[in-house]
């Protein structure tokens, strides 16, 4: 699961590397805080499922 978090990050990086004229729409802060929202929403997630299926980590 983390080798596609990883690779969702570069994915991304490479998307704003090949279209820079989105750079004046998109800056560095709305990535910043839209990877913190994503991991935050993982982390819900996670500790959500893990509640539902009592306690157990498969």
């Amino acid at each position: 699961m983390r080798y596609l978090t990883v690779g969702g990050l570069v994915v991304t990086l490479a998307f704003f590397d090949f279209f820079p004229g989105l750079s004046h729409v998109i800056d560095w802060g709305a990535v910043v805080v839209a990877v913190l929202v994503g991991v935050f929403g993982r982390w819900v997630w996670q500790a959500w499922m893990k509640r539902k299926q009592g306690g157990t980590n498969r």
